[in-house]
């Protein structure tokens, strides 16, 4: 049967679903990451099995991933505490910058060592798997039961860090074809999405708190707000700013409306956003993120026993600069406690992804061309499932020594 037969596409799309029940469970008994298995799972059905083939698949990662991220950071707007938020932005921010920047530099090292290659596709590579994801950060930190504030700070900093991944990597890839001031370019950039996606978010959820109030009791609100997400998101990125931060924010203003309304000084009797809503949305999110991972792993392929090893290794570089980061950002700050815990959140995934898809199309300006190309996006894909790996291992530890504590 083709993947065009009705009958196999809802099969799929069952057993989907039900793995994605079944290792939830798993992650919640044993403390085993969820997308591991995920992604195992696609990798079978698309480079192995063949059910699924990659090539057809690819074409579908920019809608998909950004309708993924939408979503989940939406989520972890609503699981965020404002208050930590913002005592906690500093230290987001500070971790985010200092580990892009460090990861980014190590792995172009060691890509200049390793692979022979020119420092500027040595940065391009770091740029690209330079972010932890938010699609794994997000769940595992809501499932692993951190302090309110490391929570809030590894959030924030997942979605700092993805857009420096992305601005970072999309300036390097332009710069290729027209050499240009990468410093001050990545910079304003940056700055620029940053306002940009904040302001309106933040605007955009305060407005919906009000239209809450008005159609809540009305059937399909939930709806309504989900769509009003996706609007915000699609007029952030065409006004130039960045669609995660609106996502993350505009969830966040939602999920604080009990400080929103102190501070408009506006009455409020009942939750416009309340627990069934809340329901709702996580089961919305719990199918999109399980078949996202699937989705992930069918496209993944590797060509060259080489490309395997030479992923783990960077893999182990990401793993090192991600240590001495954590180490550097919480010395004699409340979250060196939690120093251990946030040394193991460095799984790849969504942005790496799509920017290593997205090199493809740039494989004209590289030495060996399309060749070049592929083994980026080759080694993206072995990092991406090794550094998940690694967090899933740092996960399990970390639910042991709480359970042997208690």
């Amino acid at each position: 049967m083709e993947l065009t037969d009705p009958s196999l596409i809802l099969f799929l799309v069952g057993i989907i679903i039900v793995l994605g029940f079944v290792v939830n469970y798993l992650f919640l008994r044993t403390g085993i990451a969820d997308p591991l298995f995920l992604l195992i799972f696609g990798l079978f059905l698309g480079s192995y099995l063949r059910v699924i083939e990659p090539a057809v698949l690819m074409p579908l990662a920019p809608i998909f991933s950004q309708v993924a991220l939408l979503i989940i950071l939406v989520d972890g707007g609503l699981d965020t505490n404002l208050y930590e938020a913002l005592k906690g932005g500093a230290h987001a921010i500070l971790l985010a910058v200092v580990c892009f920047l460090l990861s980014m530099f190590a792995v172009a090292l060691a890509a200049v060592h390793f692979l022979g290659w020119e420092l500027l596709y040595g940065l391009l590579f770091g740029a690209i798997v330079g972010n932890p994801t938010p699609l794994v950060v997000f769940s595992v930190v809501k499932r692993l039961g951190l302090k309110e504030r490391t929570a809030t700070v590894l959030r924030l900093e997942a979605t700092v860090a993805e857009i420096l991944a992305i601005v970072t990597a999309l300036a390097l890839l332009e710069s290729l074809a027209t050499p240009q001031p990468l410093p001050s370019a990545i910079i304003a950039d940056a700055i620029s999405k940053f306002s940009v996606g904040g302001m309106i978010g933040i605007i955009a959820g305060v407005l919906w708190y009000f239209v809450l109030d008005k159609v809540r009791e009305l059937p399909f609100s939930y709806m309504l707000t989900l769509a009003a997400a996706f609007i915000v998101f699609s007029i952030v990125e065409s006004l130039g700013g960045s669609g995660p931060v609106s996502a993350l924010l505009f969830g966040l203003t939602l999920g604080n409306e009990e400080s929103i309304a102190y501070i408009l000084r506006h009455e409020r009797e009942i939750l416009r956003f309340d627990e069934t809503m809340r329901a709702f949305h996580s089961e919305i999110s719990f199918f999109i993120r399980a078949f996202f991972f699937v989705y992930l792993g069918a496209i993944c392929s590797v060509s060259q026993s080489d490309i395997i090893i030479y992923g783990i290794l960077i893999s182990l570089t990401l793993l090192a600069a991600r240590i001495i980061s954590v180490l550097v950002c919480t010395v004699r700050t409340n979250l060196w406690a939690d120093a251990a815990v946030m040394s193991f959140m460095l799984p790849r995934g969504l942005a790496a992804a799509v920017l290593a898809t997205l090199v493809l199309s740039f494989a004209d300006h590289f030495p060996r061309g399309m060749q070049d190309a592929l083994i980026i996006s080759e080694l993206t894909f072995v990092v991406i499932f090794v550094t998940i790996l690694i967090c899933t291992v740092g996960t399990c530890f970390f639910l042991r020594r709480i359970a042997i504590k208690d």
